[in-house]
């Protein structure tokens, strides 16, 4: 797929959920030992501060915010929290897992990636704020990184990794890309999380809850039979 196809479709897909603007915040962050760095997302900036905004010796950064209207304004900052975009980057690799899953005889990491491409932007980037506004940029991230670091993905699925093995690299090669402490020793700016299993929490819940109807419809037969 051609990188302009892929990203009208993307931004097509993400569009189809967009939602009403709301401020975001730009945050220009101190730490007492003199790191200072500026971000833009719909989190507020600090009270309480998000995980990756820690300094070096665990306090909390002073902060100076500025409302923005929307994620587009946030330029030439990128839009959304680390935390954020790493979720969009890592989960591209666990999407490109799931591709060559379905799809063992796709050797081409180019093609897998796209596919991988348009798993995400049709199923997950919808469910994150800064895509639902921005759609464009947000089509951006994806296509930048289905040319970087979905390749390294592809590759270690090609060469035979295992599902662990390639989601940890994604972690590592997604947090040298879209970090932007670089000089931090605060892992959590660093390095994406590991991907939640929402699939499986779903299922539990759902468990969950046809456990509790069942219990409601079978409960008043077994004390009537008293």
């Amino acid at each position: 797929m051609q990188k302009s196809s892929l990203l009208l479709f993307i931004a097509g897909a993400i569009a189809g959920a967009h939602g009403a603007s709301r401020d975001y915040y730009t945050c220009n962050m101190t730490c007492p030992g003199g790191e200072t760095w500026s971000v833009c997302r719909s989190e507020r900036c600090a009270t309480p501060a998000l995980a990756e905004d820690a300094c070096a010796d665990g306090s909390e950064p002073a902060a100076t915010t500025e409302l923005v209207p929307g994620p587009l304004a946030c330029a030439p900052l990128p839009a959304g929290s680390f935390a954020e975009r790493c979720v969009i980057c890592v989960g591209l690799a666990r999407a490109a897992l799931d591709a060559a899953r379905h799809d063992a005889a796709c050797d081409d990491a180019v093609a897998l990636c796209a596919q991988a491409a348009t798993a995400a932007a049709a199923t997950e980037l919808p469910t994150y704020r800064t895509c639902r506004m921005d759609p464009e940029g947000c089509a951006s991230l994806l296509a930048q990184l289905s040319e970087s670091t979905c390749q390294r993905a592809a590759v270690l699925i090609a060469q035979g990794a295992g599902r662990a093995a390639v989601l940890r690299e994604a972690q590592r090669v997604c947090g040298e890309e879209l970090r932007q402490r670089h000089n931090t020793t605060v892992s959590e700016a660093m390095v994406c999380e590991a991907p939640r299993d929402i699939g499986f929490r779903v299922m539990a819940i759902s468990a969950s809850v046809a456990a509790a109807v069942l219990s409601a419809q079978v409960a008043p037969a077994w004390l009537t039979s008293f």
